[in-house]
């Protein structure tokens, strides 16, 4: 299994749009309105308290880290919202990642030269009991191969 957290597979650029929904429903449900340059801003601010609150742990949840990053955005704007909704944001970012985030064309090839066993890249959600999760609806197979079996092991 690999994990791609810092864009290095997939463009985090390619999700700047789709992700900004997530700051207007934060938004909306801390009744605050906003531009989206504020809006953005306000989750650049909220991110490095959460950041700053998470870094001395010796491990957290990465949505428990987004989910921080949502409260303290609504903060910075001048608004409050429960942690229920900052979870909520949280999960309602993750699947729009799920669902739009693209492989970044230079990445391929590493990944086929890789002497990972994996067959398939994709995003897997993480595991929400009060959503039903399928394939093809909050999963999105982003390229498949078959790499060449390894004959130095």
């Amino acid at each position: 299994m690999l994990f791609d957290l810092a864009g290095t597979l997939f463009s985090d650029r390619a999700l700047r749009d789709v992700h900004l929904a997530q700051l207007r429903y934060a938004a909306e449900v801390a009744q605050v309105a906003a531009s989206d340059v504020d809006l953005r801003r306000g989750y650049r601010q909220g991110m490095g308290l959460a950041y700053r609150e998470f870094a001395t742990r010796p491990f957290y949840l990465h949505r428990d880290l987004f989910a921080s990053s949502f409260w303290h955005m609504a903060a910075a704007l001048g608004g409050a919202i429960t942690p229920e909704a900052a979870h909520e944001a949280a999960w309602r970012q993750c699947l729009a990642t799920i669902r739009h985030a693209s492989l970044r064309p230079e990445a391929e090839p590493s990944l086929r030269r890789s002497s990972s066993p994996a067959t398939e890249t994709g995003y897997a959600p993480p595991v929400r009991p009060s959503l039903p999760i399928s394939a093809g609806t909050e999963c999105r197979s982003i390229s498949a191969w078959s790499p060449a079996p390894r004959t130095d092991t």
